[in-house]
């Protein structure tokens, strides 16, 4: 299925049936004009206001429909040869490999070096990169201008449930974060999975189910220090808007509102995460041929 704004910027959704990592390969050959391959529907959300006007003719966007089907396709870079292409991923556990190593407790692995042509996320997530410095925005200090727009604000006491949740989730985060170190799989889940609606703390029967046991303090306080990054963007999105639609007035919200007002002129050019990204992904595309071609 193919959407196309009125910029240019066209997506490609895999949607009707799981399309194959070689089907995905061809339309990325047939192509000239560029392409953007990312994970999914909401990176292909985000990502179009980033490349938005980036090239004359617009830019194609490729939902993958997942990461690993983003990475098999990445695989196959040798294959594209003469076609402007980037891959946009996020970092995920990679975000942790600026985090202090101690060898009696973790390591954290660093991209690898077959992965180092990727656009990555600065955070674990794209949705960490647009949250990441925008926290202030959602409650309010002072009284609120008028020009702020629609009520995306959290009053002092939906904030205090907001910081509770967020507590919350980094200790289950944490746990998650050991699990992947121990070679353990990891389980990404909805917010109403881990933090039952109405409630702060997190859920008795998922724990038991996990087999969660109390994560590292300090590793603990290493996700708590920098949490807007390390933390999951989407379930960032997903306390906001819990804490948003749980008030008695105004509108109702998801996760693409607040993806759009961030993504507004007013906040997302002067975010310095996603003038990164577009950035990285512009010199991408105007490399001359495939940065792969002189790899032995």
């Amino acid at each position: 299925m193919l959407n196309q704004d009125n910029l240019g910027t066209q997506v490609l959704f895999n949607s009707k049936r799981s399309m194959a990592v070689d089907e995905l390969v061809g339309i990325i050959r047939h192509s000239r004009t560029p392409t953007l391959v990312v994970e999914g529907r909401d990176d292909a959300f985000i990502y179009r206001s980033v490349v938005d006007s980036m090239a004359d003719n617009g830019v194609n966007i490729l939902v993958a429909g997942g990461r690993l089907n983003l990475l098999a396709i990445y695989e196959k870079l040798r294959e594209f040869v003469d076609v402007p292409v980037a891959f946009a991923a996020d970092r995920e556990m990679w975000v942790f490999a600026d985090a202090p190593a101690d060898e009696n407790m973790w390591e954290f692995p660093e991209v690898p070096e077959e992965y180092a042509d990727l656009v990555l996320s600065h955070g674990y997530s794209v949705e960490n990169d647009l949250w990441a410095g925008n926290e202030e925005y959602f409650y309010r200090r002072r009284p609120r201008p008028d020009w702020l727009g629609p009520p995306y604000w959290l009053e002092s006491d939906d904030y205090e449930r907001y910081r509770r949740m967020i507590d919350s989730l980094i200790r289950w985060f944490a746990f998650e974060v050991e699990e992947f170190l121990a070679g353990r799989p990891v389980r990404m889940v909805s917010l109403r999975e881990i933090i039952a609606p109405d409630t702060v703390d997190l859920e008795p029967e998922f724990l038991e189910r996990r087999r969660f046991r109390q994560p590292n303090p300090e590793l603990i306080q290493v996700i708590r220090d920098d949490y807007s990054l390390k933390l999951p963007g989407r379930l960032l999105f997903s306390v906001l808007i819990r804490c948003l639609n749980d008030r008695r007035w105004g509108p109702r919200y998801n996760h693409l509102h607040l993806y759009d007002f961030l993504l507004g002129w007013r906040y997302g050019r002067r975010n310095p995460l996603m003038r990164r990204l577009r950035e990285e992904i512009e010199q991408k595309f105007n490399m001359s041929n495939n940065p792969f071609d002189n790899v032995n």
